[in-house]
């Protein structure tokens, strides 16, 4: 390696230890949206799903308290992962300020480059051999992905079937609606004629009769010479305007019961699909925990490269490289700063007030 990949390679650690930061942050967002969101989507099958609409028998899983049961599972996972990075990287911090102090002081004969050639090749091979295994926020993610894709795939299913029933109840309502309008304008045909047949011609008259029908004989003005039949012509009048009245607001009421339940339904659709998309944003999120592991693998292999060629030992081969006190300074603020981060993160994303 020449001085200008290694100085490359360094600074690439850098950019990526400032971008894993970004990406942390951004999957603690996308976790706490996994949370909320599946509270309110809770809150809002409870509105949508009652007595109208009984919960489907159906639904995998026990519905959607497997995903609510589920939903701690991947980050507690991506928690884990955190946890083992760190200890990942206080361990490459170890083997660096190792390989400095072996550097000052160790013997001249070699031995120096060959003791720490041996500590990055066992790191490199538990990295190797263990690491991959032990990131598991992905596998978890990927799991709760595929529950959740089977009861979301099921409750959209049934949303759409009350979707459809709901339309069919506004079409029929409609069409009693327009029915109980032609009732409505009939009736008051009806009391208009037998108002102006037995005298009464004053409109504000009608109005009174329909709000106190027993103020009718007050309102005649032939009094006691209007026959009993027109009373009661008028009080039918009156009475079948006040019925079909009645009717057309229960069901312009039911109307708009059934336009807010499709409110309802389409709200909740688009919040399940929502809550899918977010999952899936975490399930690519967590990523971040292998290219963390993979920034670390890259550096351990550059550290290996180092004490292999002999570049802590032979002065022809350090001139080749930047300084190891500089390249062990680089690596152990990137790497602490690191630590501390994926410590933090943990901490705050698990105990969000402390």
């Amino acid at each position: 390696m020449s001085i200008a990949q290694a100085q490359m390679a360094m600074a690439t650690a850098a950019v990526n230890s400032t971008q894993w930061a970004n990406d942390l942050s951004g999957l603690s967002k996308s976790f706490q949206a996994t949370f909320d969101g599946s509270n309110a989507i809770i809150e809002a099958l409870t509105q949508v799903f009652g007595a109208n609409h009984p919960v489907p028998s159906n639904l995998p899983g026990g519905g959607w308290n497997s995903v609510q049961n589920s939903v701690f599972g991947p980050s507690s996972a991506a928690e884990a992962d955190a946890n083992t990075l760190v200890k990942y990287c206080n361990e490459f911090n170890t083997l660096i300020a190792e390989m400095l102090a072996y550097h000052r002081s160790g013997p001249e004969d070699g031995s120096t480059g060959v003791f720490c050639a041996e500590l990055m090749n066992n790191f490199t091979n538990t990295l190797n051999n263990t690491a991959l295994t032990s990131i598991t926020s992905p596998t978890a993610f990927s799991d709760f992905l595929s529950t959740l894709n089977s009861v979301a795939g099921a409750y959209q299913t049934a949303l759409i079937q009350i979707e459809s029933s709901e339309d069919a109840n506004i079409q029929s309502v409609n069409n009693s609606i327009q029915t109980e309008q032609t009732n409505l304008n009939n009736a008051n045909g009806e009391l208009a004629g037998v108002s102006v047949a037995i005298g009464l011609i004053a409109l504000a008259d009608i109005g009174a009769m329909v709000a106190f029908p027993e103020a009718i004989p007050e309102l005649l003005h032939a009094g006691a010479d209007i026959i009993a039949s027109e009373v009661d012509d008028l009080a039918d009048a009156i009475s079948q305007r006040s019925t079909a009245q009645t009717q057309l607001q229960n069901y312009q009421a039911s109307k708009q019961t059934y336009l807010t339940q499709v409110d309802d339904v389409t709200q909740l659709k688009e919040m399940i699909k929502d809550y899918v998309t977010t999952v899936q944003q975490c399930q690519t999120a967590v990523g971040v925990f292998n290219g963390i592991l993979a920034g670390l693998k890259q550096d351990v292999a550059n550290a290996l490269t180092w004490a292999q060629a002999g570049a802590l030992t032979d002065p022809n081969v350090t001139s080749q490289y930047p300084p190891i006190a500089g390249y062990a300074a680089t690596q152990s603020n990137l790497y602490s700063s690191l630590a501390q981060t994926l410590t933090t993160w943990g901490k705050g994303f698990v105990n969000p007030s402390e």
